[in-house]
């Protein structure tokens, strides 16, 4: 209630929200401004004022476009988090059972019976793994430096199972004893809790303890900043602790265990993912992953760091995708992905990096609707290092 009062309305957020800028039918001013008309006609003090009658923010805003990405918050002169605020109206959609875009609706369905957004089976979690002998945990106490925590999108789309294979052969490479849950491996809840499915996000979230409990896991290391961020910020009572591959690669580089003796001569621009960098200030650690690389020449974006562009994947838009086709009074519209990887495609550099399963899908999408597959190469961090170290050769 207080922040909804202190609002200057002054449209920072406005100017920053990349839904906004993209011509969509989204503002976190309008959102917050209408939720405190609402507080004011339910709670006002003089009789007049108020309203018996009020619809459901839900009913009546697009909350649905908020990519959840924090940049609003960034610039609020009264640090005020509406992507919190849009969680809570979206948990007020999935209780109502109504606005509830379809395919977030098939989506719900799946992570409920199967543990994924992706495929209607559980069984095909570690088919990737499979030619590439990765070994999975079977028993409490194993004696291992970390698990691997895959996560739904890296274990099922094709284009994101190549950040699983580069960072396996990467610790395969490094002496790393590491495994993998296999088809053992539950849903983070990420997905469930940016939607407003409470519910389903606690239930994920015991499944996943239990699972670590089971197996004695207690150092996580995950592909995914939203599983990341998940583990690290929605886990109160947890007793692991979990790390971006990121992290824990450059973990390996101070130690002088990562050695990096190859090239990669190429320009590069790095691309922030929200939740490892605004979300969770992970800024320097892929760049200085990036600099240790012989022959790279690291060119930022306009937006980069805090200032970072969002790809469009997070909040749940991954699965949303219908929205897109949602009429617009704008002569601006262009999707948020494109904007992005035109920003990239500016700075002159050959290669776009980045450290997340959604933006690598996103922004590969891009790369191709914008007509830039010859001009920019897409690729995950673990694959710059797999080509530096020589790794490809190896399957």
């Amino acid at each position: 209630i207080m922040f909804f009062d202190a609002c200057m309305r002054c449209g920072r957020c406005v100017e920053n929200c990349p839904s906004t800028n993209a011509g969509e039918p989204f503002s976190p001013r309008d959102l917050v401004q209408a939720l405190k008309q609402r507080l004011w006609g339910e709670t006002s003090p003089f009789p007049w004022n108020r309203s018996e009658s009020l619809e459901p923010i839900f009913k009546s805003l697009p909350i649905w476009y908020c990519t959840t990405c924090r940049a609003c918050l960034e610039v609020c002169p009264v640090y005020g988090p509406t992507y919190d605020v849009v969680c809570s109206q979206r948990a007020l959609a999935v209780e109502d059972g109504t606005f509830v875009p379809p395919l977030m609706v098939q989506t719900l369905e799946k992570l409920y019976k199967y543990k994924n957004p992706w495929e209607s089976s559980k069984k095909k979690r570690a088919l990737w793994a499979k030619e590439l002998e990765v070994p999975e945990i079977t028993k409490a106490n194993e004696e291992l430096d970390i698990c691997y925590f895959v996560g739904c999108t890296t274990s099922f789309d094709p284009r994101a199972q190549e950040i699983a294979k580069a960072f396996c052969a990467i610790l395969d490479h490094l002496g790393v004893n590491h495994a993998i849950l296999g088809k053992r491996e539950p849903c983070c809840g990420d997905i469930a809790r940016v939607v407003g499915e409470q519910g389903l996000f606690e239930e994920q979230r015991q499944e996943c303890l239990d699972a670590f409990e089971k197996y004695g896991v207690n150092k996580l290391v995950v592909s995914s900043p939203h599983c990341f961020h998940t583990f690290k910020n929605h886990y109160p009572s947890a007793s692991f602790t979990p790390l971006h591959y990121t992290q824990y690669l450059l973990k390996l580089l101070e130690e002088g265990k990562l050695e990096i003796r190859g090239e990669f001569p190429a320009i590069v621009t790095f691309h922030d993912p929200c939740y490892l960098g605004r979300h969770n200030r992970i800024f320097d650690a892929p760049r200085q992953l990036l600099g240790a690389i012989p022959g790279v020449e690291l060119r930022e974006m306009t937006h980069h760091g805090p200032d970072s562009l969002c790809c469009g994947g997070g909040g749940g838009r991954m699965w949303q995708e219908e929205l897109e086709a949602s009429p617009v009074s704008s002569s601006r519209r262009e999707r948020m992905s494109e904007i992005r990887i035109r920003e990239a495609a500016d700075t002159g550099a050959s290669v776009v990096v980045t450290a997340c399963p959604l933006c690598l899908i996103m922004l590969e999408d891009a790369r191709k609707t914008a007509g830039l597959e010859e001009i920019l190469e897409l690729l995950d961090l673990n694959e710059v290092l797999v080509r530096a170290l020589k790794l490809e050769s190896q399957g």
